[in-house]
Formats: C-alpha cells, structure tokens, sequence
C-alpha cells in the first residue's frame, strides 16, 4: 500500500489530511486553512478544488465604491468545497457583494516530503465589465488542469459596482481592476501551498479580461505580480486610441444610472452616498437602461484614467497608448489573439429577430450615422463622425440597404470594430515597444457549437468566446466533450499550447511532438505574421489586409510628436525630467523619487557623453547601533545631492576613501529622460568581486567607459564586507548575511529610482563576479531578492561549493567570530557581549587584523560566508535554506541566467609561488610536506578527517601522479586551484541551474589571452587567463590597467564581450539570432547532457568538452548527496 500512502500525505499541501483526501483535500496556506473537494480531469485526473476562496473583505455599506480590503487571516477552516457567489449582475448565479473569490485548482499539492511547484495560470473572465464570473460552471478546469498547471479563476465587481467613475475623489473608477490586484497579491501569498510558483504566473484573460490584462501591463499596481499574458479577444486601445479609457470620467452614464435610482445629480459626494445605501437588485435591473441602443455599446462602464487622490493608490494615471509608446509599460513576454468572426457572430441574433418577424435592419439601415457611432464605439454627432460611418457604408456594403442580403458583410464590420481592429493595433504596439517576444494568433477552428447559433445546430461561425470551449469546460452553455467528440484534437492543440506558454513563454516548443512542424516565431510587425490556429496550425502573413487598412485610413494612430533637434533638445533631456538648474554641459541633474542628483560627465571609449551619478547613498550608515544591523533604506532629502565625484568604499585593506557610511551606488547612463521624451532603457546591476572583504564599486574598480557604448544603463554598487557585513554567530546576536542584505536595498533603490535615470525598473539584470557571482545564486533564492531583477549573469564563482553545502555556514561561523574577538580584546563568554564589544571598536581595527583571520597565506580565499539564518522576531531573513536543497526542490526565482568561467581561473594563484621562489623564499616545501593539512585549507573541504586525508591523497596522485610538488609541476598545480575554488564549483551550478530551470542557462568559457592579467609572471608575462581578467573588457579598471585606445589590441574582444553583454542584458539572449558580429555563432541554451558552452575568444565557437576528466574526477570525490558515493576510505 505504498503508493497510497505517500498519496494520502502528499495530497494535502503542508499539513497531513484531517479526513479522507479522496473526499475533501485540506490546504493550510498562510491566510489559514482551506478544505477544498475533488473534480475529475477529461484524462481521469483527480483535480484538488477549492471553490470560492475568499480574497477580499466584502465591500458593502461605506466600502461599496471603495478599494478592495484584503480577506484577514482566519482560524478555522475555510469551506472552499461548493462554488463561492459571483458578483452582482444580470443572470448571475449565486449572487452576493461578498464576492471577491477565486476559485484554485491543481492535481499535485505539496507535503512535507515533497515539494510542489507549477506554474500558475490566473484567467481574467470575460464579460464587458458587466457579466460573467470566475465560477466553474463558466470556466471549469477540467481540460486545462490536464496539463501540469495550478489554475487559478479570479471574480471581480462589475458594473456600477466596480466601474463608477465620477472623475473626482468621490468615485475616481476602476475597483474592479483593483480586486484583480487584491486577488494577484493574494496569489503570490498563497499559492505555493497548493504547488504553485508565485514566480511563474502568467495572466490568461479574455475580451474584459484581455482588456484588463492590457491595463494591468501599464498599471504600477500590478508590476511584478505576474511574469507572462495571454490577451485574448480584447484590447484596451480602441478605434480612437484613447477611446477605451474616460479620461475624466463618465458623468453622464454616472447620472443616468442617478436618475435611474431616485438619487441627486447636483454634486458626486450626494450622488455616490446615495449610491451606497441602494440595494444591490437596483443596479442589476437598471443595467439593460443604461445602454444607448439595444446593448450598445458593449463596453459601457469602462476603465478610467484617476484623478490624485490623496491616500489612494492610482491604477491607472496615463493612457495606455501614451505609456506603450513611451515604454512605461510592464515588458513580459506576451501571447495575443483573436478569433475567425469575432463580433460577427452578433449578425446571427439580427438574422434570428428577423426571422421572428422583428427585424433590426431597417433600423440600422435609416439611421445608420446615428447608430453605428454607438455600436462600434467611435466619436458621435461629428462632422468626422458622419464621414466616418459613409465611409465604413461604402467599404462595407458598397453603399447597398442594410437586410439580410448583407449579414455576412454585417458580421465582418463588427468583428473588426469591436475586436479584430483594436487587437491588431495593440498586437502591433506592444510587438514594437517590447523587447520581449510577443505572439499573434487567429483561432480559425469551427466546431459544432458557438455562442452565436444561427439555428440549434447551426454556429454563426468562430465568434467571440467559441475558443474558451477548448480551453475550459463551459457548463453553463456546451455539453462536455468526452473522448470521441470530434472537439477533442482542438482541446489538445489549444490546452498545450496555452500550457506550453504558462511554463514557460513559448507556446509551441521546437520538439513538440505534437505541432513539431509549426515553427511559431515572435510577431514582427513588418510581417504581420501569426499562427493560424485550427487542426492544422500554419504560419501566416495575410491578417485581412484591405480590412485592416481601411481601418488603419479612418482611424489613424496619433503621431509620435515632432522631436526637436540639436542643442535645444539635449539641454531639455539630458537633466531627467527636470530643466537643468545649471549647464548641462558640467553636472546633469535629475529628479528621483528620493531627491534631486547632481552629475557629472564621464567620456565613453567611442566618444559618448556619460552622465556619471557616483557615490549616491541608497542605505543610512550603518554605524554606532546600527553596525551587524539590516541596512536602513537612505532617507529622502530636500537640497540637491552631490554625486560629481567617487563616494566611499566600504572598509577593506588598501580601500580608496574608506568610510563604514559606504551605503553607496554609482549610476551611469548616456541618455536620461526629460519632458518631451521619455527614456527606458534596460539596467544592469554589478555586484563587485573580492571574496566578500574587498574591492569596491567605485569607477576606478569598474569604470563604465566599455560598456556605456551600449544602450543601457549601469548601476554599480557597494555593499558591506568582511566581518562588518558577514558576521555571523547563529542566533539573534548576528544572525549574518548584512552584506547581502545591502544588495537588496539597492536593488529596491534601484526599482524605486532608476526610471528617473533612463532606466527601466522591469527590465534589470544582476551581474556579478567572483563574490558577486557567489551573491547571485543566493539571490536566486532568496524570498527578499524575488521581483526586483528579471535576468542574471553569474561569473566565475559558485554558492554551490566542492561539498554541496559547505560555502553557507548553517549554524553561523562562532569560532572565526570568537578569533575576532580576541584579536580585538573582547569577550568571548557569550554573543551577544562579543557584538557588543565588536560593536565599539573603530573600523581600523577590523581592517588591519583581517590578515590574522586566514589559516595560511590568506587562505581558506572564502573566509567570512553567507549563513543560513536563524528566526529572529522581527528580522527579514534573507536565507532561510540551502541553495542546494533550494534550487533542487525547484524553489527559486527563475530568470534566463548566463554563466560561466575563465580558462585558468585562480590557477594564476601561482604566479605568486613563482615569484617568492625567485625572491627565495620558495612557499612549495611548506605545501609539499603539509599537502593533506594545507590541501583542505586551500581548496575548502573538511578536515582532518580519514575521508578529507584520504581526498588530499587522491588529488595529489590525479594532479601530480604523487611527485613531490615545485616549480617542475606549476601548471599542475595551477589546475588544482582552477578546479577546486571556481571551475567544479561553477560547472557544477550551472548543470543545477539548467537541470531544474525552465528557462535558458548560457554557459561559457572566457579563453582570449591579453597583454595583462591580474596575474603576471613577470611585467609583460601573463600567468594564463586568470580569475577578474575578462572584466577588463568590459569596464576600465583603472586601478589595474590602462585604458584601451582605438589601437590596442584588446579593442575587438571589448566589442565582443560588450555586445553578448549587453545583449543579455536588453533581451536575454546573449547572441540574437541575426546579430552582424556573431552571424555564425549559434548558442544555444546548456543542455547537460551536452555540455555545451561558448569558447569565448576573438572566434567565439561551441564545444562540448569542458575539461572532462578533471570534472569527472572531482564528481567522483565530492558526488552530490542524491548520487552514492563511490570513495571509500
């Protein structure tokens, strides 16, 4: 009975089942416990619903018109077995304002001994903001949730309700896209205890749900709440682009619905409390009299533009068209459609009425101008509006009387206006603006039954919604498809693909068994090309072309708005959306959030201008009290901030301008925004090297001059080091990690501020070296990291170390604490008297004694390490498990990673044994007599162990076939330092992260030799390519080595790593497929199994063979915890 056991504990989330699991599953989620029942799958899968999960307080009596309140924790068990009621609206089944539920399905919940974590799909229903619900007789999972998936169907207010907008602070609009906020936060604190990823949730909506998916793209409210979409049969930019959003309100519609209800028309704040005290029945009965024509138009309470309110968070405070254009906009990648007919199937109910002998035609046909403006929502009563419906007359019908004859040329202006129009601007807008890929379909399939029937058995054709009957199972208007309805190969098609895209952003794989012939690029809109989508998917060009460009002719796009030229426009931009306050020439200024920023200006390496911000406090010092504290996020400041010249280093042996107020940043762009332009570029964060007590983000480390001939924009940052930022004593005292926490707070200044820079805060991408690198992969896994980067680049070291958990102390690293301590004469009785003794010191003291620290010649390299931290009351942790455990569980933040390695690494280590023994003081006897001593101090495994003696014996005979080492063996013992600090550690992350990701890792090989090195021989002799070398191809580094003019030699491999650079950093693809540079060179995603990696030279090429019996040899004595060992001692 095995199976049924590990079932009946795995299936109820993180708690054992209180009853039959088979009856009724319990999940207990952070807001409490919620009992949930079963449903079955079309294959037979048992589906784990819970129905009617409350998200929301309900907003009734003084909170109807107001923001959603979020649902409060609660004790007992939420029954969440039978559907929850839907919104109030007409025809609505089980209708209550307490309504702000959503319904979560899955067929794998987690339990204690094993982990869950799906892809979730939130589905945005359908309805013109006056119908329809989340409830599974709508939208049922049971075709979807064949797909390994965590489904999640959201209600929200509608109608009066949810859209009323007075254009004042008495209904400034738009609380129903607010409650799908509500429910998207309530999703990323709760879905990972039904198995779902808070990290990889893409949102699914449909016409009012695409509408608001569009929306929730410009919204800062929603940004980071969710990291794909599905926009389907909608959009929010209409005929006339600003059209679909009031831009001060709906007065009118708003005192219609007042006379309507017996309530004041003088003054909003009268007529809103008014509102607030009818019975919820008024507002559903009224709906049908608040139309213009018959159900027109559609869309009637539409979102709104807010005005500032103070206390209330805006959801929308720009048209979306003026945000797309400008790049203000949430860039994910993005799968857009529409179906054959659209709103033509609307012809269906004229051909119905006129078969009843109540025909709409002659209607229609006499007071055509007066009608149609209100049917397909363009202006009204207008000159323009009078040539516009003739000339919709004359394209459409050839100027012929409107009956019957013509319902089919009826339908096709309808599907256009209403949906297909608006969908292929949209489609277009974003595919040019997004440097994500977006992509276009039309979903031609005709099955037997539509929303639109001309007869019992006869559809209209695929009409607006028919595509949902393939995705859900639609009870409440189609019967269920069982296994021999002709609809099921269209279910398959349509679930995969939209499964495929939930996973992961690519709705047709390239070896998809099933549609392995349809190669589905992004939409270039040039092309126009789209998937036709049907039983036979194929690639097409022709999106109704004369249709489209009729449209295209009526309804022009606002022109973008005439850019002035020269002097005049760079001394209005250059100063970030302020004038300049002085010559911009000498000091950029910008407005940020936090304040006002003096620059300064840096030349590129191709001569452009770059506006240097440099030594920007992002953290008050930590200082006094605050020192082995979380950093405090800098104060906002009234006078100008001087960021001319380099700020502080934090304090480290032979730092430039030491100071523990080191809290600081550097940001370089060469474009910033102003008010004729906006600028959004994409930002790369560089975490510093220098094994977390060195080196600095100072430009004379890392200056911008290489890579600031890219379009982007540069943050490099500071961060404590050694035992100021690290200390950790395993409880409360110094739970550790400080220096890491630091990076967060930058990383949050960063999303707070950059934009005022040029930078675009959802499209940022970490990149760190060394310590940096180390710092990453923690990030990757950190809870406080998630959602402020979207892409990283790992080089050259490894979280994960030779023994899996060794580089993370677990229970803090109190002897090397109590060895600071006695360097620095305090106590050591307890931690809490040792930090406070720490605490009192000068900073010197920590500087000059760091050498006394080391156990040999500055080794272990790795001294103070990050810490899994204890629960502290109060205290963020910002590592509560191994990255290990972390990243093979699949709990970690997924984002495109690129990694990898130099050929030598710290092989170059020996270079410094070369020297002493030509100085005569030869460190190779020390190390050839005490190998199995100072091996495991070197290269940081355990020791003094039988299994550490007996490693140290079987690396010597590897690397040295156990001759006596010196200078007769270097190269070997350069390898042995290459392998065992950076390369194994590496190799080994980088197959973790591709094994367990489901996005690309790029993995690579830097090998191109320069003229210097980090590591020289002698002055003109390189040791090889050597750990920190390849950094001096993309910063200046002054402190080290001179600047690269036209001529050098090392100009081409500066282009090369600055293009795949700052390729990944626009759009995650370090070689696009028709870079000019990189034409020949394909690199593909690491497969493991493959090991593929880029040779990374002046010829960039692909292999295969990453030093493979070294590799093997260090996998064989330090096997991961999963793989049996086969050491024996």
């Amino acid at each position: 009975m095995r199976g049924v056991l590990v079932f009946l504990v795995c299936v109820t989330s993180l708690a054992v089942a209180q009853q039959s699991i088979t009856e009724q599953p319990l999940v207990t989620a952070p807001i409490g416990k919620i009992r949930g029942s079963i449903l079955t799958s079309r294959l037979g899968r048992e589906i784990y619903s819970f129905r009617g999960i409350r998200y929301g307080e309900p907003p009734v009596g003084s909170q109807r018109f107001q923001p959603p309140i979020p649902a409060k924790d609660w004790q007992n068990v939420f029954d969440a077995t039978e559907e929850g009621p839907s919104c109030p609206h007409a025809n609505g089944i089980q209708q209550s304002e307490d309504c702000l539920r959503l319904n979560v399905y899955t067929t794998k919940l987690p339990c204690r001994n094993e982990d869950v974590s799906r892809p979730v799909m939130i589905f945005i229903h359908p309805g013109g903001f006056n119908g329809f619900s989340g409830q599974s007789i709508n939208f049922g999972p049971q075709y979807l949730l064949d797909k390994d998936i965590v489904l999640v169907t959201i209600n929200y207010r509608l109608g009066t309700l949810g859209f009323l907008n007075t254009g004042d602070s008495a209904a400034p609009g738009n609380m129903g896209l607010k409650d799908q906020v509500a429910a998207f936060h309530w999703v990323q604190r709760n879905i990972a205890a039904f198995g779902g990823n808070p990290n990889s949730v893409t949102l699914c909506g449909y016409s009012a749900g695409s509408f608001s998916i569009m929306l929730h793209l410009v919204s800062p409210m929603s940004r980071n709440l969710f990291h794909r979409a599905i926009a389907m049969s909608s959009s929010a930019i209409k005929l006339n682009v600003y059209s679909g959003i009031s831009q001060h309100g709906q007065m009118q519609l708003a005192q219609r619905q007042a006379r309507l209800l017996d309530c004041p028309t003088d003054s909003t704040s009268a007529m809103v409390r008014c509102f607030r005290s009818k019975p919820t029945e008024n507002f559903t009965d009224t709906l049908r009299d608040l139309y213009d024509w018959r159900g027109n138009p559609i869309v009637l309470w539409s979102p709104a533009v807010e005005p500032a309110v103070p206390g209330v968070e805006r959801f929308l405070s720009e048209q979306p068209y003026d945000a797309i254009k400008q790049g203000r906009f949430y860039q994910v990648p993005l799968m857009m459609g529409v179906t054959e007919d659209e709103f033509g199937g609307i012809a269906a109910l004229y051909e119905n009425a006129t078969l009843r002998g109540n025909s709409l035609y002659p209607e229609l046909n006499d007071n055509w101008n007066t009608l149609a403006p209100i049917i397909f929502m363009y202006e009204r009563n207008t000159s323009r509006s009078n040539y516009i419906s003739r000339e919709l007359r004359k394209f459409y019908f050839n100027d012929q009387p409107l009956s019957s004859a013509s319902y089919r040329k009826l339908g096709d202006i309808y599907g256009d206006a209403i949906t297909k129009f608006p969908m292929y601007r949209a489609i277009k807008l974003f595919a040019t603006y997004s440097k994500l890929p977006v992509y276009f379909y039309k979903f031609s399939f005709q099955g037997r039954y539509s929303f639109y029937m001309l007869n019992a058995t006869t559809p209209y054709g695929v009409c607006h919604h028919d595509d949902l009957q393939y995705l859900f199972f639609i009870k409440s208007r189609f019967p269920y498809f069982n296994s021999d309805a002709p609809e099921i190969p269209m279910v398959e098609i349509s679930t995969s693909i939209w499964s495929n895209f939930v996973i992961n952003g690519e709705p047709i794989r390239k070896h998809d068994g099933q549609l392995r012939n349809v190669r589905w690029g992004r939409l270039v809109p040039e092309h126009s090309n789209f998937l036709e989508l049907n039983l036979h998917p194929s690639i097409k060009t022709e999106f109704f072309p004369e249709r489209m460009r009729e449209w295209d002719r009526l309804f022009p796009a606002p022109s973008a708005s005439p850019k002035m030229r020269g002097i005049p426009v760079f001394l209005l931009c250059i100063t970030g959306l302020a004038i300049a306050q002085q010559s911009t020439a000498e000091q950029p200024l910008v407005t940020a959030p936090i304040g006002k920023i003096r620059g300064s200006i840096l030349t590129s390496r191709l001569g452009r201008e770059i506006y240097s911000f440099r030594g920007i406090r992002y953290g008050e010092p930590p200082v006094g009290s605050q020192r082995f504290q979380p950093p405090i996020p800098a104060k906002d400041w009234q006078n100008v901030f001087d960021a001319t010249e380099e700020g502080p280093s934090c304090p480290q042996s032979n730092g430039t301008l030491v100071s523990e107020d080191c809290l600081r940043l550097n940001v370089y762009t060469t474009k910033l925004p102003c008010k004729s332009e906006n600028v959004s570029r994409p930002v790369m964060i560089f975490i510093h090297p220098g094994g977390f007590y060195s080196f600095s983000g100072q430009s004379i480390n890392f200056g911008p001059q290489y890579l600031l001939d890219k379009d982007i924009v540069l943050v490099t940052i500071n961060y404590r080091l050694g035992a100021l930022g690290f200390l950790s004593t395993g409880d409360s005292a110094a739970p550790g990690n400080m220096g890491l926490k630091d990076q967060v707070a930058a990383f949050r200044w960063v999303q707070r501020n950059i934009a005022a820079f040029g930078g675009n805060p959802h499209s940022v991408t970490l990149c760190g070296y060394s310590a940096g690198s180390f710092s990453i992969m923690l990030h990757l896994v950190s809870p406080m990291s998630r959602n402020l980067f979207h892409r990283a680049i790992t080089m050259s070291s490894s979280a994960i170390g030779l023994e899996v958990y060794s580089g993370i102390s677990q229970h803090g690293q109190i002897q090397l604490v109590q060895k600071q301590a006695r360097l620095l004469n305090c106590s050591t009785d307890s931690t809490s008297a040792m930090v406070d003794c720490l605490r009192s010191k000068p900073v010197e003291n920590f500087i000059v004694t760091l050498g006394s620290l080391f156990d040999w010649y500055a080794t272990p390299i790795l001294l103070w390490t990050p810490a899994v931290e204890p629960e502290v009351p109060g205290v963020e942790r910002f590592l509560s498990e191994q990255p290990y455990d972390a990243i093979k569980q699949g709990r970690f933040y997924q984002v495109p990673l690129m990694m990898g390695v130099t050929e030598d690494e710290f092989a170059g280590i020996v270079a410094y044994y070369e020297n002493a023994t030509q100085e005569g003081n030869s460190v190779y006897p020390e190390l050839n007599d005490n190998w199995n001593t100072l091996a495991p101090i070197i290269f940081m495994y355990e020791r003094n162990t039988s299994r550490s003696n007996y490693i140290s014996r079987e690396l010597r005979k590897f690397y040295f076939n156990d001759q006596p080492i010196n200078s007769a063996n270097s190269k070997e013992l350069g390898d042995i330092y290459c392998d065992s600090i950076i390369t194994f550690p590496m190799y080994r992350a980088i197959k973790l992260f591709a094994t367990y990701s489901k996005l690309p890792v790029y993995f690579y090989k830097f090998s191109f030799q320069g003229r210097y090195s980090f590591y020289m021989l002698n002055a003109t002799t390189p040791y090889g390519v050597c750990h920190h070398d390849d950094l001096q191809y993309l910063f200046f580094i002054k402190s080290r080595f001179p600047y690269f003019n036209s001529d050098a030699p090392e100009i081409p491999m500066v282009e090369i790593s600055t293009s795949i650079w700052s390729n990944f950093v626009i759009n995650g693809e370090p070689i696009p497929k028709h870079d000019s540079q990189l034409r020949n060179v394909r690199w593909d995603k690491f497969v493991p199994e493959q090991n593929n990696f880029l040779e990374l030279n002046l010829h960039p090429s692909i292999k295969t063979e990453f030093f493979p019996e070294r590799m093997r040899e260090w996998e064989r004595l330090f096997p991961e915890p999963s793989v049996r060992s086969t050491v024996k001692h």
